[in-house]
């Protein structure tokens, strides 16, 4: 398989709030980034698309990371993943 069979064509959007902090450890904030990242790269297919949005709510922070590809089925997912 050649090298430019492997490298996939992808739209990248992000929407960060401003001012958002919180109190963690960072190296694990970023792997777990990493690996949200990586995911929905990984399976966005060819020409796909990866939006992230981080946004302070009233007492939370929710980061969120979609992709136009296949969702898992509810009956392989994790009670974790809403």
């Amino acid at each position: 398989m050649s090298l430019l069979r492997l490298i996939k064509t992808f739209n990248f959007a992000s929407n960060v709030q401003e001012d958002v902090s919180i109190v963690s450890d960072a190296g694990l904030i970023k792997q777990l980034i990493m690996i949200l990242l990586d995911n929905a790269f990984k399976y966005c297919g060819d020409k796909g698309s990866v939006d992230v949005n981080l946004k302070r709510n009233e007492k939370s922070i929710e980061l969120s990371v979609h992709n136009t590809g296949n969702y898992i089925p509810k009956r392989g997912s994790s009670s974790h993943i809403r």
